[in-house]
């Protein structure tokens, strides 16, 4: 899909498929560098679309942090089954020992979702630091469990953030993605001011 923008000595607007943009098609005038940049940025994003998968990401991150909210709404009034390592508890102990991660898992989540929503190029080492978060969690939580289980644990948590990494830094096409992301929001502070750009 083309990429429009408005020339600011001319007000025509010109189609560009392919960098570099440097001058108005029409009259030949020099763009502004900030619309230079904006449309570089919507050419990058239109070339690198989100990936399948981080759609999938971001409905998973709002359920999650979705039902991690419930607990913590539920678990002080003890409706509801609550364990700790295939110990069963009350909901306010849950609380008392679960609290804390369950909390931190939910505001990751739902910034998670956020920024990938939004398309924000944050979200990226977000999703890093949530599954620092959930292995270290898992590991204080199975600290006093038997020997299968804290086992069990490191395992479970030790396997998922090198998948995470390796998909969100050195798959090609979210790469793509993710530096599209990055210079869409280095230009974002400063948009060109009478000149316009869609795509």
């Amino acid at each position: 899909m083309p990429v429009f923008a408005v020339c600011p000595a001319c007000l025509a607007a010109s189609e560009f498929r392919y960098v570099p943009v440097t001058h108005c098609l029409h009259c030949e005038t020099a763009m502004p560098v900030p619309l230079q940049d904006a449309v570089r940025a919507a050419l990058a994003r239109e070339r690198a679309p989100r990936p399948s998968l981080l759609s999938l990401g971001t409905i998973g991150s709002f359920a999650v942090a979705g039902m991690a909210l419930l607990f913590l709404l539920l678990a002080p009034f003890d409706i509801g089954t609550y364990s700790i390592e295939g110990e069963a508890v009350s909901g306010p102990e849950f609380l008392r020992r679960a609290g804390i991660f369950l909390g931190l898992i939910c505001g990751l989540c739902f910034a998670i979702g956020y920024a990938l929503l939004r398309e924000r190029a944050w979200s990226r080492p977000l999703m890093i630091v949530y599954w620092v978060v959930v292995a270290i969690g898992m590991v204080l939580l199975g600290w006093n469990s038997s020997n299968g289980e804290f086992s069990c644990n490191l395992l479970f948590t030790a396997i998922p953030l090198p998948i995470a990494a390796w998909y969100l830094y050195r798959k090609a096409d979210v790469v793509r993605y993710y530096d599209a992301l990055t210079f869409s929001d280095a230009i974002r502070p400063a948009p060109p001011s009478g000149p316009s750009v869609s795509a």
